[in-house]
Protein backbone atom coordinates (compact mmCIF):
# COMPACT_ATOMS: atom_id res chain seq x y z
CA UNK A 1 0.00 0.00 0.00
CA UNK A 2 2.86 2.57 0.59
CA UNK A 3 4.47 1.72 -2.25
CA UNK A 4 1.37 2.97 -4.26
CA UNK A 5 0.51 5.89 -2.32
CA UNK A 6 4.46 7.09 -3.43
CA UNK A 7 3.63 6.15 -7.04
CA UNK A 8 0.79 8.31 -6.94
CA UNK A 9 2.86 11.45 -5.79
CA UNK A 10 5.40 10.74 -7.75
CA UNK A 11 2.81 10.67 -11.27
CA UNK A 12 1.66 13.59 -9.15
CA UNK A 13 4.86 15.62 -9.35
CA UNK A 14 5.76 14.34 -12.86
CA UNK A 15 1.81 15.90 -14.41
CA UNK A 16 2.32 18.74 -12.28
CA UNK A 17 5.89 19.79 -13.91
CA UNK A 18 4.75 18.96 -17.16
CA UNK A 19 1.86 21.34 -17.03
CA UNK A 20 4.48 24.13 -15.14
CA UNK A 21 6.86 23.28 -18.24
CA UNK A 22 3.65 23.97 -20.56
CA UNK A 23 2.73 27.27 -19.08
CA UNK A 24 6.35 28.31 -19.16
CA UNK A 25 6.82 27.85 -22.72
CA UNK A 26 3.31 29.51 -23.44
CA UNK A 27 4.60 32.50 -21.49
CA UNK A 28 7.80 32.67 -23.42
CA UNK A 29 6.63 32.64 -27.20
CA UNK A 30 3.93 35.23 -25.59
CA UNK A 31 6.75 37.33 -24.55
CA UNK A 32 9.52 36.04 -27.15
CA UNK A 33 7.22 36.36 -30.38
CA UNK A 34 9.01 36.01 -33.53
CA UNK A 35 12.68 35.62 -31.60
CA UNK A 36 11.26 32.15 -30.07
CA UNK A 37 14.16 30.24 -31.23
CA UNK A 38 12.71 27.04 -33.78
CA UNK A 39 15.34 24.54 -34.11
CA UNK A 40 15.54 24.27 -37.93
CA UNK A 41 15.68 20.09 -37.25
CA UNK A 42 12.52 20.40 -36.19
CA UNK A 43 11.15 21.33 -40.07
CA UNK A 44 10.08 18.72 -41.55
CA UNK A 45 12.47 18.27 -44.97
CA UNK A 46 11.19 20.00 -47.35
CA UNK A 47 8.76 22.12 -45.55
CA UNK A 48 10.56 25.32 -46.10
CA UNK A 49 11.24 26.97 -49.59
CA UNK A 50 13.03 29.78 -49.66
CA UNK A 51 11.64 32.55 -52.77
CA UNK A 52 13.62 35.61 -53.90
CA UNK A 53 11.67 38.34 -55.17
CA UNK A 54 12.78 39.55 -58.26
CA UNK A 55 13.97 42.86 -56.88
CA UNK A 56 15.74 41.00 -54.05
CA UNK A 57 17.72 39.06 -56.77
CA UNK A 58 18.72 42.25 -58.87
CA UNK A 59 19.89 44.30 -55.71
CA UNK A 60 22.62 41.33 -55.64
CA UNK A 61 23.80 42.96 -58.62
CA UNK A 62 25.78 45.43 -59.01
CA UNK A 63 24.23 48.68 -59.71
CA UNK A 64 27.05 50.76 -60.73
CA UNK A 65 30.63 50.56 -62.54
CA UNK A 66 33.47 52.25 -63.09
CA UNK A 67 32.47 53.51 -66.41
CA UNK A 68 35.55 51.98 -67.98
CA UNK A 69 35.45 49.75 -70.52
CA UNK A 70 37.49 46.24 -71.63
CA UNK A 71 37.20 45.31 -74.83
CA UNK A 72 36.98 42.40 -77.04
CA UNK A 73 40.35 42.55 -78.99
CA UNK A 74 39.67 39.37 -81.85
CA UNK A 75 38.67 39.41 -85.23
CA UNK A 76 36.02 37.73 -86.24
CA UNK A 77 34.22 36.41 -89.26
CA UNK A 78 32.29 38.12 -91.69
CA UNK A 79 28.60 37.49 -90.25
CA UNK A 80 25.87 37.36 -93.28
CA UNK A 81 25.89 36.65 -96.73
CA UNK A 82 25.26 40.08 -98.82
CA UNK A 83 24.31 43.32 -98.05
CA UNK A 84 26.23 46.37 -96.55
CA UNK A 85 28.57 45.41 -93.98
CA UNK A 86 28.58 47.03 -89.95
CA UNK A 87 31.95 46.61 -88.13
CA UNK A 88 30.98 46.55 -84.47
CA UNK A 89 33.49 46.43 -81.59
CA UNK A 90 32.54 44.53 -78.21
CA UNK A 91 32.97 45.83 -74.64
CA UNK A 92 32.08 45.48 -70.96
CA UNK A 93 32.39 47.58 -67.92
CA UNK A 94 35.14 46.85 -66.26
CA UNK A 95 33.72 45.56 -63.49
CA UNK A 96 32.17 42.65 -65.43
CA UNK A 97 35.64 41.22 -67.09
CA UNK A 98 33.90 37.75 -66.76
CA UNK A 99 31.05 38.08 -69.24
CA UNK A 100 32.83 39.78 -72.08
CA UNK A 101 33.60 36.22 -73.69
CA UNK A 102 29.89 35.14 -73.31
CA UNK A 103 28.40 38.68 -75.20
CA UNK A 104 31.26 37.99 -77.52
CA UNK A 105 30.18 34.30 -78.82
CA UNK A 106 25.94 35.27 -78.46
CA UNK A 107 26.60 38.36 -80.77
CA UNK A 108 28.86 36.82 -83.06
CA UNK A 109 25.83 33.78 -83.17
CA UNK A 110 23.06 36.60 -83.12
CA UNK A 111 24.20 39.42 -85.85
CA UNK A 112 24.59 35.69 -88.19
CA UNK A 113 21.53 34.01 -87.69
CA UNK A 114 19.02 33.88 -91.21
CA UNK A 115 16.73 35.37 -89.11
CA UNK A 116 17.91 38.32 -88.06
CA UNK A 117 19.21 41.35 -89.62
CA UNK A 118 21.78 39.54 -92.37
CA UNK A 119 18.22 37.82 -93.83
CA UNK A 120 18.09 38.24 -97.48
CA UNK A 121 21.52 39.66 -97.93
CA UNK A 122 20.45 42.82 -96.33
CA UNK A 123 23.53 43.24 -94.39
CA UNK A 124 26.67 41.95 -92.78
CA UNK A 125 28.44 42.41 -89.51
CA UNK A 126 31.77 41.85 -88.54
CA UNK A 127 33.65 41.83 -84.94
CA UNK A 128 36.82 44.12 -84.95
CA UNK A 129 39.14 45.14 -81.92
CA UNK A 130 38.53 48.61 -80.28
CA UNK A 131 41.37 50.05 -82.36
CA UNK A 132 39.57 49.25 -85.60
CA UNK A 133 37.13 51.31 -87.07
CA UNK A 134 33.90 50.28 -86.21
CA UNK A 135 30.40 51.64 -86.84
CA UNK A 136 28.66 50.61 -83.60
CA UNK A 137 30.31 49.36 -79.92
CA UNK A 138 28.09 46.51 -78.29
CA UNK A 139 28.33 47.12 -74.90
CA UNK A 140 26.86 45.45 -71.37
CA UNK A 141 27.30 47.54 -68.53
CA UNK A 142 25.91 48.34 -65.20
CA UNK A 143 21.87 49.91 -65.06
CA UNK A 144 23.74 53.36 -63.80
CA UNK A 145 26.20 53.52 -66.64
CA UNK A 146 23.41 52.93 -68.58
CA UNK A 147 21.59 55.14 -67.37
CA UNK A 148 24.20 57.66 -67.99
CA UNK A 149 25.04 57.09 -71.24
CA UNK A 150 21.11 56.91 -72.94
CA UNK A 151 21.07 60.05 -70.95
CA UNK A 152 23.46 61.88 -72.99
CA UNK A 153 21.04 61.50 -75.78
CA UNK A 154 17.69 62.68 -74.24
CA UNK A 155 16.99 59.32 -73.58
CA UNK A 156 15.89 58.05 -69.63
CA UNK A 157 15.64 54.14 -69.02
CA UNK A 158 14.28 54.52 -65.70
CA UNK A 159 11.09 52.85 -64.58
CA UNK A 160 9.81 53.57 -61.00
CA UNK A 161 13.21 55.29 -60.52
CA UNK A 162 15.35 52.87 -61.63
CA UNK A 163 17.58 52.51 -64.99
CA UNK A 164 15.73 49.47 -66.57
CA UNK A 165 16.06 49.32 -70.23
CA UNK A 166 18.83 49.44 -72.44
CA UNK A 167 19.38 51.71 -75.60
CA UNK A 168 21.01 53.07 -78.14
CA UNK A 169 23.37 56.13 -77.97
CA UNK A 170 25.85 57.52 -79.75
CA UNK A 171 27.15 54.67 -81.65
CA UNK A 172 26.50 52.35 -78.46
CA UNK A 173 24.41 49.73 -78.36
CA UNK A 174 24.13 50.16 -74.24
CA UNK A 175 23.05 46.33 -72.43
CA UNK A 176 21.37 46.92 -69.25
CA UNK A 177 23.04 44.43 -67.07
CA UNK A 178 19.56 44.25 -64.98
CA UNK A 179 18.31 42.86 -68.50
CA UNK A 180 20.91 40.73 -69.04
CA UNK A 181 20.63 38.84 -65.87
CA UNK A 182 16.86 38.79 -64.93
CA UNK A 183 15.04 39.17 -68.64
CA UNK A 184 11.76 40.66 -67.57
CA UNK A 185 8.44 39.56 -65.71
CA UNK A 186 6.50 39.21 -68.96
CA UNK A 187 8.87 36.82 -70.57
CA UNK A 188 9.88 35.19 -67.56
CA UNK A 189 5.64 34.13 -66.83
CA UNK A 190 5.53 33.11 -71.01
CA UNK A 191 8.56 30.61 -69.59
CA UNK A 192 10.62 32.04 -72.42
CA UNK A 193 14.62 31.11 -71.84
CA UNK A 194 16.79 34.39 -70.62
CA UNK A 195 18.90 33.46 -74.08
CA UNK A 196 15.84 34.48 -76.30
CA UNK A 197 15.67 37.85 -74.05
CA UNK A 198 19.42 38.25 -74.86
CA UNK A 199 18.93 37.84 -78.65
CA UNK A 200 15.61 40.22 -78.57
CA UNK A 201 17.51 42.85 -76.69
CA UNK A 202 20.60 42.49 -79.06
CA UNK A 203 18.45 42.77 -82.35
CA UNK A 204 15.94 45.59 -80.90
CA UNK A 205 19.46 47.71 -79.68
CA UNK A 206 21.30 47.00 -83.64
CA UNK A 207 17.72 47.51 -85.38
CA UNK A 208 17.80 51.29 -83.97
CA UNK A 209 21.52 51.41 -84.91
CA UNK A 210 20.54 50.81 -88.70
CA UNK A 211 17.84 53.00 -88.34
CA UNK A 212 14.56 51.52 -87.40
CA UNK A 213 11.98 53.09 -85.05
CA UNK A 214 9.79 51.60 -82.53
CA UNK A 215 6.54 49.48 -84.01
CA UNK A 216 3.46 47.86 -82.07
CA UNK A 217 2.18 44.48 -81.08
CA UNK A 218 0.12 43.61 -84.14
CA UNK A 219 -2.54 41.83 -82.00
CA UNK A 220 -3.41 39.18 -79.57
CA UNK A 221 -1.22 36.19 -79.72
CA UNK A 222 1.02 37.29 -82.57
CA UNK A 223 4.57 37.66 -82.65
CA UNK A 224 5.46 40.65 -81.20
CA UNK A 225 8.16 42.55 -84.27
CA UNK A 226 11.55 42.54 -83.24
CA UNK A 227 11.16 46.63 -82.82
CA UNK A 228 8.26 46.35 -80.22
CA UNK A 229 9.53 47.21 -76.98
CA UNK A 230 9.00 44.21 -75.48
CA UNK A 231 11.21 44.71 -72.52
CA UNK A 232 8.41 47.05 -71.14
CA UNK A 233 5.79 44.44 -72.11
CA UNK A 234 4.37 41.70 -74.54
CA UNK A 235 0.82 43.76 -74.88
CA UNK A 236 -0.69 40.07 -75.80
CA UNK A 237 1.88 39.22 -78.24
CA UNK A 238 4.13 36.29 -78.00
CA UNK A 239 8.22 36.79 -77.13
CA UNK A 240 10.35 36.83 -80.34
CA UNK A 241 13.99 37.77 -80.96
CA UNK A 242 14.31 37.93 -84.57
CA UNK A 243 13.70 40.67 -87.01
CA UNK A 244 12.31 37.86 -89.50
CA UNK A 245 11.43 34.70 -87.35
CA UNK A 246 10.17 32.79 -89.95
CA UNK A 247 12.96 32.75 -92.72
Amino acid sequence: MGGNRGGRRSGRWVGLSLIIVVVLVAIAIIRGGDHWPVRPWFLPSGSLKLEIAPESRENKLPSSGPGTFLYDGTTGPVLGDGGPLKRFDLAVESNLAPDLGELSRLTDATLADRRGWAFGKQQQFQRVPKESEADLTIALVTRETAYRLCAEVGLDIRKSGIPYTSCQANGWVVLNLDRWRLSTPDYGRSGTPLLTYRQYVINHEVGHRLGYDHEQCPGEGQLAPIMQQQTLGLDGCLANPWPHPTA
